[in-house]
């Protein structure tokens, strides 16, 4: 009989994703508001109080005046069939009205027109149909400290009982307004312990983005292994949706929402849950995922937000070498591709995990010439359906936290949100083997191999 040994399993997790559904349309779509932020609709008047109104058709929005005529818009600007500029528009009372349309700028700064067709384009890409808003008077600590209780409740243990806390984000508590309202202080994590109403477990703050939920899992791994803990949860948060440039499309690609797990110690005489790990990381390619200015001329002294610097090398790069990292953690424990049953990706484009798994799967099932490639193609979308969840679809790209709501909708078998995210036919059994794989930013990659013990 072997020898046993002390593994670490996970045996809890939770996650809190905020209910207000953003929609792709909520961007093809103009709104306007009195200078109270209240939303009103039109007609309303130009600056000359002429009756305005405003209607779409089709995907195109317009203005017209009083008799029907489209107005022009220009820049900025609207003017009448005369030529005359007719904004700002006006209430009913003569107060100006704010104009809250979705004008995308290039990274020239220039306007890319028509809206439309960069926000199908988008979805068209990353598979996002739809994101969440969190609300103003929350922040990033309060859905965390949701999570954490989740997790706690599904591990059923007392928070007294873990030995450490670590907390994983971005950008940590954030203010609706950006990160010059930010509240970066060392506390962060010390909120998240205080909202548990425990004061016993060590608290760790590790900023991050993609990958920093599995960097923290090598971390607890390790501890755990090692004897120094017994029991450690990891949350991962945050609220990027906070530090998006509106006038960027790449705002569409991110959304908030927490999710963590809770480890424990496990003696087995035979190997069970984290197995193995690789990592590799590009210092010389870091600003291709960064913090920068607004791309809109009017937005220069706000911000920072978040910025995808050439989205498609950072795609390239990414499937240049994350094979090569979940190949190196395969191979240490004499695993292939076909050994794993489920692939558990870090959330950020939809094509791109697809043309991940692909290349995966075709260097370790080959088409045999006899084979149609029609028939092929198919037999290799019915193995990535049954073996990768994704919730790129409904819930954007969650930055550090895209992993763990996956690992806690399928532990904890939520029936409702996986019949919404058609997941239904996924879940973890005993023995299965899974890879956590993410990639993103400071480019970085890491593969974790994991086995669901019970």
């Amino acid at each position: 009989m072997a020898d046993t040994k002390i593994y670490s399993v996970i045996i809890g997790a939770g996650m809190c994703i905020p209910e207000e559904r953003i929609p792709n349309s909520r961007f093809l779509y103009n709104e306007f508001f009195n200078r109270g932020g209240i939303r009103i609709s039109s007609p309303f008047h130009d600056k000359d109080m002429n009756t305005v109104s405003y209607r779409p058709l089709g995907k195109k929005h317009s203005f017209y005046d009083k008799y029907g005529h489209e107005l022009t818009i220009s820049g900025s600007m609207v003017y009448d069939r005369n030529g005359r500029i007719a904004s700002p528009f006006r209430d009913k009372h003569g107060n100006e009205i704010a104009f809250d349309g979705r004008d995308f700028y290039g990274k020239g700064k220039e306007k890319l027109m028509p809206t439309d067709f960069y926000v199908y384009k988008v979805e068209e890409i990353s598979g996002i149909r739809s994101r969440r808003h969190i609300q103003d008077n929350l922040m990033a600590s309060d859905i965390a400290v949701s999570a954490a209780k989740k997790a706690v409740e599904s591990a059923g243990i007392n928070p007294d009982t873990l030995d450490e806390i670590i907390i994983t984000h971005f950008c940590g508590d954030i203010k609706p307004g950006g990160l010059d309202t930010g509240q970066f202080f060392p506390n962060f994590v010390s909120k998240i312990r205080d909202g548990l109403h425990t004061k016993k477990p060590k608290i760790l703050d590790y900023q991050c983005g993609c990958t920093g939920f599995l960097d923290c899992l090598v971390y607890a791994n390790e501890s755990i292994k090692s004897g120094n803990s017994k029991k450690i949860m990891v949350v991962a948060v945050d609220t990027l949706d906070r530090v998006l440039d509106d006038s960027d499309y790449d705002s569409m690609l991110f959304g908030p929402g927490s999710g963590g797990v809770v480890l424990g110690s496990m003696e087995s005489n035979k190997p069970i849950g984290f197995l193995t790990d690789a990592y590799y990381e590009d210092l010389n390619l870091e600003h291709l995922i960064c913090m920068g200015q607004s791309n809109n001329p009017a937005f220069r002294e706000q911000g920072p937000f978040i910025k995808m610097n050439m989205g498609p090398d950072v795609h390239r790069w990414v499937l240049k070498n994350t094979p090569k990292v979940i190949v190196a953690s395969l191979n240490m424990i004499k695993l292939s591709f076909n050994d794993i049953d489920k692939f558990i990706m870090h959330q950020a484009n939809m094509r791109m995990n697809v043309e991940l798994f692909e290349e995966l799967y075709e260097k370790c099932n080959p088409r045999e010439d006899s084979e149609p490639e029609e028939k092929y193609k198919d037999r290799m979308k019915c193995t990535m359906d049954e073996k990768m969840p994704m919730t790129i679809q409904e819930y954007a790209n969650m930055s550090v936290a895209t992993i763990p709501p996956i690992i806690s909708l399928l532990l904890n078998r939520d029936d409702i949100l996986l019949q919404e995210l058609c997941l239904s036919h996924h879940e973890l059994k005993d023995g299965d083997n899974v890879l956590f794989i993410a990639a993103g930013a400071g480019m970085k990659t890491r593969s974790i191999v994991y086995r669901v013990g019970k």
